[in-house]
């Protein structure tokens, strides 16, 4: 029979923690473009966008000044383009397509986030995936 003797590692400061974060997406925007002259007609157009989903984060402390953030989200989006001309009417376009989004971010000590990410189209022919690289500095103090 053979003995084994264990001995003990110290820990060098608590456990990661983690944290979960559900977050409803929604938006909606309308934008106004300049009217466009041929010579003989001014043309209005304008557009109409709404959209909403859901996003999932988890928040792991990998130490005392790091915590690694990984996300998801997926957001359904519609879009209407409207073209008008006096004396022509108007002329509509509409397209409804998804958004994946998965990446994750850095937060160093509570005021620099890194966040990379990729943004997949669903539902749009042709579409490619977008890669995002976002950098944030908080500013001012923390209430």
């Amino acid at each position: 029979m053979r003995s084994y003797r264990v001995t003990p590692i110290p820990a060098t400061g608590p456990a990661p923690s983690t944290s979960v974060s559900f977050c409803p997406i929604a938006s909606i925007a309308y934008s106004k473009l300049p009217s466009i002259s041929d010579g003989f007609s001014d043309y209005d157009a304008h557009e109409l966008d709404a959209g909403g989903g859901v996003a999932l984060g988890v928040s792991v402390t990998a130490s005392p000044t790091v915590a690694v953030i990984p996300f998801g989200s997926f957001a359904y989006y519609y879009g209407r383009a409207t073209v008008s001309a006096p004396g022509f009417g108007s002329e509509s376009a509409s397209d409804s397509f998804g958004v994946s989004q998965l990446g994750i971010g850095l937060l160093m000590n509570q005021r620099i986030a890194i966040r990379p990410s990729v943004s997949i189209p669903v539902g749009l022919e042709g579409s490619k995936p977008v890669f995002n690289f976002a950098v944030g500095f908080q500013v001012g103090s923390r209430q």
